[in-house]
C-alpha cells in the first residue's frame, strides 16, 4: 500500500495562484525517505505532535495508522469541546466555524474548557497537547458550517465556493486522462475531445 501526494493529483502551483497563499505539501516540509510509503523507513525522524479529535466523547479518535507513519508523526489527541458538535444523533459532525478558536493564531486555545485526552500516542505513549504551530485533527470529513449535512456538494458550501472550485488537476493527471480517451475511442490523441482540468461544470456557483 503506498500513498498518493496531493500534487500528484492536483496542480498546486494553480491552486497556489488563486487562493493567493503558500500552500505546502508534507514533503516540502519534512525530509522523508520515501513520501508514498505508508511503512516507517528507517531514516525518518519520528516526531510527537498533539492534535485534536473532531469526534464526540465516547467515540475516540478515527485511527489510521498509515496515515501519521506516512507523515513520520506520533500524534496524541485531545477532545474538543462538545459545542463543537451537532446535536445528537448525528453528532459525529462538527462545525466547522467552531474549530477556528482551536487554530487560529494568537488566539487563546482554551477550546471552551480543560481539555481531555482521548488517546494517547501509539509510539512514544505521551500526552502531548494540540500544537500551537501545526493544526492537527484526526478526521475532518464531518466538518459543516451549517445544520445540512455533506454540505460540500451543495454550490454555496464555502469548502466549495472558497477552496474546491480553484483546484486543478495536475499535468500528470491531465495527460493520463487524455491517454485514456485515445484508447476508448480508438482515436489519435489530437482528435479527443476537449477535457477540462477543472470542475466548473459541476455546479452552478
Amino acid at each position: 500500500m503506498t500513498a498518493i501526494t496531493f500534487g500528484e493529483v492536483f496542480n498546486l502551483t494553480i491552486l497556489r495562484e488563486n487562493l493567493r497563499l503558500p500552500i505546502l505539501e508534507w514533503v516540502e516540509v519534512k525530509s522523508l525517505r520515501k513520501p508514498v510509503s505508508t511503512q516507517f523507513q528507517p531514516g525518518n525522524i519520528l516526531e510527537k505532535v498533539g492534535c485534536w479529535c473532531a469526534r464526540p466523547e465516547g467515540k475516540g479518535p478515527v485511527w489510521s495508522q498509515d496515515i501519521p507513519t506516512n507523515l513520520a508523526l506520533d500524534p496524541s489527541y485531545h477532545q474538543i469541546a462538545k459545542g463543537a458538535f451537532h446535536a445528537p444523533p448525528v453528532d459525529d459532525w462538527i462545525y466547522l466555524n467552531e474549530l477556528a478558536q482551536f487554530i487560529w493564531p494568537k488566539t487563546p486555545r482554551d477550546g471552551g474548557g480543560p481539555k481531555k485526552l482521548m488517546a494517547a500516542s501509539r509510539a512514544f505513549k505521551h500526552e502531548l497537547m494540540p500544537d500551537e504551530q501545526l493544526a492537527c485533527f484526526d478526521m475532518l470529513y464531518f466538518a459543516t458550517v451549517s445544520s445540512r449535512l455533506s454540505e460540500w456538494q451543495d454550490p454555496w458550501s464555502p469548502m466549495w465556493r472558497l477552496v474546491g472550485r480553484h483546484i486543478r488537476f495536475s499535468d500528470k493527471v491531465m495527460t493520463l486522462t487524455k491517454r485514456y480517451l485515445t484508447k476508448a475511442f480508438n482515436v489519435e490523441e489530437e482528435n479527443v475531445p476537449p477535457v477540462r482540468s477543472d470542475c466548473h461544470f459541476c455546479y452552478q456557483a
